[in-house]
Formats: C-alpha cells, sequence, structure tokens
C-alpha cells in the first residue's frame, strides 16, 4: 500500500445477484432424480393424510360418547335422589310400624293382665260359691228328707 492509495474493494454483489445465490435447489429437475430424503417426505405426506381420518372420526365419535356418557350421568343422579327420597320415606314407614307395634304389645299386655285380673276374679268368686254351696247343698237336704 502505498500512502495516498486505499487498497482494492472486494467487489460487490448486487441483491439480485445475492437473490439468485440464496434460492435453494430444485431437487426435481426435467430429467433428473429424486433423492431418497425427498422420496421420503413424499411418501410420508402421502400417507399421514389418510392416517388422520380415522383421528377425525375417532374425535366425532369420542364427542358423541361424551353427551351420551353425560346424559348418562344426569339420568344416574336422579334415580340416585329418588332412591335417597325413597329409603327416607321407608324409614319413616318403619318408625311407623314400630310404634304400632309397640302400642300393639302393650295393649296386648294390657289385655293379659285385664284377663288374669278376670280369671282371678273367676276363680275367687267359684271357690267362694263352691264353699258356700256345701252348706246350703246340706240344709236344703236336711229339709227335704
Amino acid at each position: 500500500m502505498t500512502a495516498g492509495k486505499l487498497a482494492p474493494r472486494p467487489p460487490q454483489r448486487t441483491i439480485r445477484a445475492a437473490a439468485t445465490t440464496l434460492r435453494p435447489r430444485r431437487s426435481v429437475r426435467y430429467g433428473g432424480r429424486l433423492r431418497p430424503l425427498d422420496v421420503f417426505v413424499l411418501l410420508s405426506g402421502t400417507v399421514s393424510v389418510p392416517a388422520t381420518v380415522p383421528l377425525f372420526y375417532l374425535a366425532i365419535r369420542s364427542s358423541r360418547d361424551a353427551r351420551n356418557l353425560r346424559r348418562i350421568q344426569y339420568e344416574l343422579a336422579g334415580l340416585m335422589r329418588e332412591t335417597k327420597e325413597l329409603g327416607q320415606e321407608v324409614h319413616q314407614l318403619q318408625r311407623e310400624i314400630r310404634r304400632e307395634q309397640q302400642t300393639a304389645l302393650s295393649e296386648l299386655d294390657e289385655t293379659k293382665r285385664t284377663v288374669e285380673h278376670v280369671s282371678a276374679a273367676v276363680e275367687q268368686v267359684s271357690e267362694t260359691v263352691t264353699t258356700r254351696r256345701r252348706p246350703l247343698l246340706a240344709r236344703v237336704r236336711a229339709r227335704m228328707l
């Protein structure tokens, strides 16, 4: 370098020249061959598109099943509510039955005591009548003779 002279500049690329060098190469050229990566991408894309059809079918079916499941859950909740109400009614009926049984049992005991009192009174009266009858019969016999 000499004093006063600058070093030569490298040649500048134009935007158009830079764009042409940055373009990706075409993998398939007329009369050219396919590279293995291109074949893989082509086949996997071809297979993956139809493979999504069963996924859509499953998604639609699962949403329908979810709606049916929700309906069944509501019905089950209603049945459980009814079961609880019926259980409460049965419990109330059982209480009433127990009360009626206790009342019937106490009335039966009272009747039994009354029968025992009556039978004791009858025995006492019959004993009194039989003990008094003998002397009367003796008097009647004595008079008849």
